[in-house]
């Protein structure tokens, strides 16, 4: 009897259910607070999100560490509580707190029974509006954020993404070089207290309440504890970010015997709330998205070159960059980097097929309402929509925009992003296997693993 091939891949759905964001009510308070309320009954539970504009790129011209250390001491006391009676109060009542930073804005958040909401309520307000950054407890989280940045150090693919990140964005706020021990030493509470007074502010700040929840008691909690929050963002919007980042060059970190390599290779991209961010995105799912993508299917797949080869697309408030990464042996570098490039070289020359697009916009389209089935998800879509000034209705007409996008706008973005000549080049493993192939794609500058990313 005969019997059919195992699949490569399992099977595409033939076609995809509209889906719709959830209804959610949204308004403003007199001193500027945004706040957005959403029902989802689904469980006993609410998440409060206070985030405010203003993250790790205010240090570009704040104090170097303030703003990790702020979020990083943030739960050690606020209001009335120190840090033991804070903790004993969010577990009577069964909460999760959260405390987020990202390049441009910071957040804090609460997960907790909606039986508890207004209490709840009441601890996040002490938490972003009155935390007490105790001396002792900034102490330790300074300690630790010293020794993390030693060990950071030891691990190849963070050096990778610090470097990058650094030939990348050059002087912009988001190509900070990695606080040093010694920047991280001189932060003081006055330091963090600096940082929380000039971001944390009414105006440029949400509040955002999702879960079983009614949203006239989300109006009147947000009046009672939010209502009198005064304040003006003395922080300043991020300059443009660089349109260049000049001819290729490629950093070598020398980790002496490391028989592994890893590689990085960066491209400036778009902000997310650019036109042609879709289509960006569709893009590098056709070229390093997923496991059925170019980049792993061949890399990986094919040639047997690495565990996994993909790319990443990451859509800031300012700017963005297209990542493509890699970890193989030293032996294998020469006929990886071949291969990569060949691939940028060909999605930014050929139109992609249309079975291939086809299959990169459904894996898209039906993977998008799977970061809304909790309330994080949820939560964070909202945070997202306000922090990126997306339009109302955008995550409601996301399926639509992908199912619109053709293989002419995929090629168009791609010529517009990927320019490999263009492209810094990140290898961290044994400088001297690795310097002869590193040479044939550009200038090579070589650095000590030890050393510090610097510019």
């Amino acid at each position: 009897m005969s019997r059919s091939p195992f699949p490569n891949h399992p099977p595409l759905a033939t076609s995809t259910r509209a889906w719709q964001f959830p209804e959610h009510a949204r308004w403003t308070l007199p001193n500027g607070l945004e706040v957005v309320a959403l029902p989802s009954r689904r469980l006993p539970a609410v998440r409060l999100r206070l985030a405010s504009l203003g993250g790790l790129a205010w240090e570009a011209t704040g104090v170097r560490g303030a703003a990790s250390l702020a979020g990083t001491t943030t739960r050690h006391g606020a209001g009335a509580r120190d840090s033991a009676e804070l903790a004993a109060h969010l577990d009577d009542l069964g909460a999760r707190l959260r405390v987020g930073l990202s390049n441009d804005d910071h957040s804090v958040s609460i997960h907790a029974l909606s039986e508890h909401t207004g209490p709840a309520f009441a601890a996040l307000a002490d938490l972003a509006l009155r935390p007490t950054f105790p001396d002792d407890h900034l102490a330790r989280e300074r300690a630790k954020a010293i020794e993390a940045r030693r060990h950071r150090r030891a691990n190849p693919r963070a050096l990778a993404g610090d470097w990058l990140g650094l030939r990348l964005y050059g002087a912009h706020p988001y190509g900070l070089p990695p606080t040093t021990e010694d920047e991280l030493a001189a932060v003081g509470r006055a330091e963090v207290l600096r940082f929380h007074r000039e971001v944390r502010v009414p105006q440029g700040s949400l509040l955002v309440a999702v879960g079983d929840l009614d949203p006239e008691q989300i109006r009147a909690l947000a009046a009672q504890h939010l209502g009198d929050w005064t304040g003006a963002s003395a922080a300043a919007e991020a300059p443009a970010p660089p349109e260049d980042t000049g001819p290729r060059r490629v950093v070598l970190v020398h980790r002496p015997g490391a028989e592994q390599a890893v590689i990085s290779v960066g491209m400036l991209a778009l902000p997310r709330r650019h036109p042609d961010f879709l289509a960006a995105r569709l893009m590098n799912q056709v070229l390093g998205g997923a496991a059925a993508s170019r980049l792993f299917t061949d890399l990986r797949e094919r040639r047997g070159l690495t565990y996994g080869c993909y790319s990443s697309l990451n859509g800031e408030r300012h700017a963005g960059e297209l990542v493509v990464s890699l970890s193989c042996s030293a032996n294998n570098a020469a006929e990886a980097l071949e291969a990569l490039f060949g691939h940028l070289e060909r999605i930014r020359s050929e139109l992609v097929p249309e079975p291939e697009l086809d299959a990169a916009r459904r894996y898209l389209v039906g993977a998008f309402p799977l970061a809304a089935m909790s309330l994080r998800g949820l939560s964070g879509l909202l945070r997202a929509a306000w922090l990126h000034g997306l339009p109302e209705g955008c995550w409601s007409a996301y399926a639509s925009e992908l199912g619109g996008l053709t293989a002419d706008d995929v090629l168009q973005v791609a010529r517009r992003l990927i320019h490999p000549d263009r492209a810094p080049v990140v290898v961290v493993g044994d400088a001297d296997a690795l310097e002869a192939t590193c040479a044939r794609w550009g200038p090579v500058e070589r650095h000590a693993s030890d050393q510090p990313p610097h510019r």
